[in-house]
């Protein structure tokens, strides 16, 4: 719903917004039950070319367990 409302008012939909045939296929399955702690030492959280972090030692809750972008699958398990 909120995705549908979003592509709509930026006039991407039907190409984003929907699960549909034709268009873009970006789907995330999200956990809001999964707990992480933000750590340069952990490659589930830290995605980037540096070794620091502002939220370092930071509990989270929530994580996107799989992520598709154009169908094709970017993140697998974390």
């Amino acid at each position: 719903l909120t995705s549908t409302a979003a592509a709509k008012t930026f006039g991407l939909f039907p190409r984003k917004g929907t699960i549909a045939v034709g268009s873009d296929a970006d789907i995330v399955v999200f956990d809001p039950e999964r707990r992480e702690t933000i750590s340069v030492n952990n490659h589930f959280t830290h995605h980037m070319r540096v070794d620091y972090s502002a939220y370092e030692g930071m509990e989270v809750q929530g994580w996107s367990e799989v992520v598709l972008s154009r169908g094709r699958v970017v993140v697998d398990k974390g």
